[in-house]
């Protein structure tokens, strides 16, 4: 009976040990692969991250941030030509901002063009530029005691309304033009009528 007992705890020791280190290598080769993905959603993560957007939204990210960089630089000219009033010193500072903007806007987008991937805008400098100055020029006239025009968005949605009356005003004028044209072929066709009636009642010319 005791040989019977030792012999189950000998049994029962190792087969413990065996579960033991079972469950240890289990538990480790799980852990090892949960640190091995883990590390490699790390890495994946930090190559994405070095790599950056897409060159099209670099494009228009790098873009937006030209035409801000314009505008404060021709408003610092505006400011300084106010102060001092050197219109030689302000031609040149709108120069070196003109020649700044262009060349960081063709940069932006030949470097798109370059990894082949299009952009949302392009060969766009010279209107935003426009555009730009319009607006700048529009504030310094403002500062200045002078009158604020309205603002880009209301002169769009003005000038799509002028534009839709416009076109019924010439659907209008073509309709008017028709019957114009009815009334004239009718009144040439009574002209007529109205001639060969009267010769009919001319009175005969004595012999």
């Amino acid at each position: 009976m005791g040989n019977v007992a030792l012999l189950r705890r000998r049994y029962h020791t190792k087969g413990g040990k065996d579960v033991k280190r079972f469950m240890e290598k289990t538990t480790s080769g799980t852990l090892k692969g949960i640190l091995a993905g883990g590390a490699m959603v790390l890495l994946l993560g930090a190559a994405m991250a070095q790599a950056g957007p897409a060159p099209d939204v670099k494009c228009e990210a790098g873009k937006n941030d030209t035409a801000g960089k314009y505008a404060a630089c021709m408003a610092k000219a505006e400011k300084t030509f106010v102060v001092d009033g050197d219109q030689n010193n302000y031609d040149a500072a709108v120069g070196k901002c003109a020649d700044k903007f262009g060349t960081s806007w063709q940069k932006l987008e030949d470097t798109a063009d370059g990894k082949g991937w299009p952009w949302p805008s392009v060969g766009d400098k010279m209107p935003i530029q426009d555009f730009l100055d319009a607006c700048q020029q529009s504030v310094a006239v403002a500062v200045r005691g002078g009158t604020l025009g309205p603002d880009p968005v209301t002169c769009a949605t003005d000038l799509g309304t002028c534009n839709g009356s416009l076109a019924t005003c010439n659907g209008n004028l073509g309709i008017c033009s028709g019957s114009l044209g009815t009334c004239t072929g009718d009144f040439s066709t009574c002209d007529t009528n109205l001639s060969g009636t009267n010769a009919d009642w001319e009175p005969a010319t004595a012999i």
